[in-house]
């Protein structure tokens, strides 16, 4: 039986990333899996009796169905400095070995989605696979030299790298890629529905980081007076942990009544949510978003519910679905979403149709593919 070993960049719940995705997928098909959270750090002490736990060579461990799911620990998180890398991943190094160590060398695949978790899996017996969804270059703000070469590093070693989007091959300098974009959620195509129009409600669902650009929602608010925000993911800013920068504590303090933060949403409530929404947001700043495949279009799509999103990219239209509006600035964007609010039930099936062709499913034979270097044997 073949087997994965995840080394998540997020945990668990909610499963509505692309590691999740794929990682249901796989138990879908034969492979067993073990998914490695995000760690807790120095920062989580307060539950000390959970944190020390996480510490131990293998980790505390939860049955979620489609895996096995191991909450892990940490003293500072890898992300920040090269030191605090090597320290991370050797405590991770000796849970990849032991999980390793349950199936045969060549049925085990280890998958890593950060690039300072790589050295983890040194001397790991098993084909190692690099799955980049983001440039962590870019979301760090080019700060973070060790990871720039932990890239160079997964290039020279890793036996497969997995790119989402084209753009991310240029971080693997001389490497062929396979190039496996994100899904749409083949569950949320299905239930979908007739979309209202006119209800002047708008939704982001999604990572709340740097990358959601507050200024520019709050210029949008401002051009319009009777619409609300309603906001759903959790925090990621850079410093802050789990909680929200100053920044997006304005924005909620601007709008009382209008923009709600509802916290983390789960997957099972994903569809009901943008059923009630007229007009779903990607107003993501360019220099955090280059080089992205977009989940939210892929999740937006799924339900028909048409998107305002910024441009990152000068070729953004060839990922984005039927009834996606892009603007650059604060009165365009305003302007898009009063057009995207009367969109007609025809745009919407399109969407939807698109949504249909680009499911998880249609995915996996390429990802597994390349994570087990032999398609047929990994389903």
């Amino acid at each position: 039986m073949r087997h994965l070993v995840m080394l998540a960049k997020s945990t668990w719940s909610p499963a509505i990333r692309r590691e999740h995705a794929l990682a249901t997928l796989a138990r879908a098909n034969g492979v067993g899996v073990d998914f490695v959270e995000a760690p807790a750090d120095i920062r989580r002490l307060r539950d000390r009796g959970t944190w020390t736990a996480g510490l131990r060579r293998v980790p505390p461990r939860r049955d979620s169905g489609p895996a096995i799911v191991y909450s892990r620990s940490t003293f500072v998180p890898g992300h920040r400095n090269a030191m605090a890398t090597r320290l991370d991943n050797g405590l991770l190094r000796r849970t990849v070995e032991t999980l390793c160590r349950q199936a045969a060398p060549a049925d085990v695949a280890v998958v890593v989605n950060v690039p300072w978790q790589w050295g983890a899996t040194s001397g790991a017996d098993a084909r190692r696979v690099f799955d980049a969804a983001d440039d962590w270059n870019l979301l760090l703000d080019g700060r973070r030299p060790h990871v720039r070469e932990a890239y160079a590093r997964i290039a020279a070693e890793a036996d497969a790298i997995v790119v989402a989007n084209p753009k991310l091959a240029a971080l693997f300098p001389g490497r062929e890629v396979d190039l496996v974009p994100n899904g749409a959620q083949s569950d949320l195509v299905a239930g979908a529905g007739v979309r209202p129009s006119g209800t002047r409600r708008m939704v982001y669902i999604g990572t709340l980081s740097e990358r959601f650009d507050t200024a520019l929602v709050t210029d949008v608010l401002t051009r319009l007076p009777d619409w609300t925000l309603d906001l759903y993911g959790e925090f990621r800013y850079a410093g802050h942990g789990d909680q929200p920068a100053p920044e997006f504590t304005r924005l909620l303090e601007t709008f009382p009544g209008r923009v709600t933060w509802h916290g983390v949403l789960q997957r099972a409530e994903l569809g009901t949510v943008l059923d009630r929404a007229g007009v779903a947001l990607v107003p993501h700043r360019s220099r955090f978003s280059r080089g992205q495949s977009s989940m939210k279009f892929m999740d937006y799509a799924a339900r028909g519910c048409p998107v305002v999103s910024t441009r990152w990219e000068d070729d953004l239209e060839r990922q984005a679905p039927p009834g996606v509006w892009f603007a650059d600035t604060a009165d365009e964007f305003t302007g898009a979403v009063r057009d995207a609010d009367r969109n007609d039930a025809g745009t919407s099936r399109l969407a939807l149709a698109w949504a249909e062709e680009q499911t998880w499913e249609r995915r996996w034979p390429l990802w597994a593919g390349a994570v087990f270097d032999d398609v047929a044997s990994a389903g």
